[in-house]
């Protein structure tokens, strides 16, 4: 029996480089239930993808130590980039935010995993510039849309995962999907991830993650609850544009609402800088 089909196409962001992924779906289909199933493949082939890339990690680090006993590792000099602690790279990272830590008495900031997408580092910026005091940034380096390229990033930054703190990270539109695939792979390291604030990740599956949504209108924010979110999300009323949201939080005006409240105009005003920061503090204080 001939089946009548549709496609939807969907992008994360409007930038040139942002390919949008196709989903077949049948005309009585709903939507939401069709990005489920997807999301759901999603997360499998990202574990799957990572069985194989420690599978070969584990082949490279045998063969590494089969060399070193038959001696066959060359030395370095003392200065070479191989050899300069880890703590060094991560400081070129790292924008230190620790003033007024003395006045609450608290010596370790939260750290925060900034993970841009396609956008200008001066939008990136101004994220980092709105993060409250108790916070020390680390903004990523790598494709935004790798999650082995920031997962090996985060390796290299703080070390083995299952020694870590829980992680915090919070993603921009294409850089929601190569953050919430490493800190995936993190998990499946061992490590632990207390939040992720997924801003304008819209068409990104969130599963299996501790999620914040915040989008830059309530049409991007109702579409994605079914892909994952948080008991408190956040959407820009009246909306704004997509890049506005990252660049300068502190100017976009919304609500903070529940997932299961899907009125219009309902939630707590407030800015996306308030949110943000209130929602920090919460994981801030749970270390306490």
């Amino acid at each position: 029996m001939y089946k009548r089909v549709c496609q939807v196409r969907i992008a994360c962001c409007t930038q040139p480089t942002c390919k949008p992924f196709v989903l077949t779906m049948g005309r009585t289909e709903r939507l939401d239930s069709v990005l489920a199933k997807w999301s759901v493949n999603w997360v499998q082939q990202i574990e799957a993808s990572y069985l194989v890339h420690k599978d070969k990690q584990n082949k490279q680090q045998a063969t590494n130590t089969k060399g070193m006993n038959n001696h066959q590792v060359h030395s370095r000099p003392s200065n070479s980039i191989e050899t300069k602690p880890l703590a060094s790279a991560s400081r070129k990272t790292t924008l230190q935010r620790t003033e007024g830590l003395e006045t609450d008495g608290l010596d370790k900031p939260l750290p925060v995993i900034v993970c841009p997408g396609f956008n200008q580092a001066e939008l990136t910026d101004g994220l980092v510039r709105s993060l409250p005091y108790f916070t020390r940034p680390y903004v990523v380096r790598g494709l935004p849309i790798s999650p082995f390229d920031i997962y090996q990033w985060l390796s290299d930054t703080f070390g083995n995962p299952a020694t870590q703190p829980p992680l915090v990270g919070i993603g921009f539109s294409a850089g929601v999907i190569g953050l919430a695939g490493a800190l995936f792979l993190w998990q499946q390291a061992g490590g632990k991830v207390a939040r992720l604030f997924a801003v304008d990740g819209w068409g990104v599956p969130l599963l299996g993650l501790s999620v914040v949504r915040i989008s830059h209108d309530r049409f991007t924010h109702l579409t994605t609850l079914p892909l994952g979110a948080g008991e408190l999300n956040f959407y820009a009323d009246p909306s704004v544009e997509h890049l506005s949201l990252w660049g300068a939080p502190d100017q976009v005006m919304g609500r903070s609402v529940p997932w299961w409240q899907t009125a219009d105009g309902v939630g707590d005003l407030m800015s996306a800088q308030d949110f943000l920061a209130q929602s920090l503090r919460v994981i801030f204080s749970s270390r306490l």
